[in-house]
């Protein structure tokens, strides 16, 4: 993340509030639970999260009476642009990560990453 924090410095960001943008604008929507397996955050600090995402905002809440808990965010136009404006300089900033570190290894640190976190998930839970 070093790499990376001038850019959302710049945006006014921070990493968490990156890592749910990002993955909010890589679906249409997604619900609060999701949302924090997606992240690896804790349901707590999420709510914080959104809530400031939201007064800014970057994502919005479909409106759901039952549970608020379970009431889809997603992007907003603004969080789209915000997205839009920032991720070229982070892809760039991606490759050279790739570049430096190697393709065949990255893919590999990934692939154990993914794993490792399905281990966590089962063994502990998604939250």
């Amino acid at each position: 993340m070093t790499p990376l924090r001038p850019l959302l410095r710049d945006a006014d960001l921070t990493e968490q509030q990156w890592r749910v943008l990002r993955t909010v604008g890589a679906r249409s929507e997604m619900d609060l639970t999701e949302i924090a397996f997606a992240t690896s955050l804790l349901p707590a600090s999420l709510t914080r999260i959104v809530r400031d995402l939201t007064l800014r905002r970057l994502v919005a809440r479909r409106e759901q009476q039952k549970n608020q808990r379970f009431a889809p965010i997603y992007l907003t136009p603004e969080g789209h642009a915000l997205i839009e404006r920032i991720a070229p300089d982070i892809i760039a900033i991606n490759e050279q990560i790739v570049d430096l570190f190697g393709q065949a290894r990255t893919e590999h640190l990934m692939a154990l990453l993914r794993d490792f976190r399905v281990a966590m998930a089962s063994r502990f839970g998604q939250e």
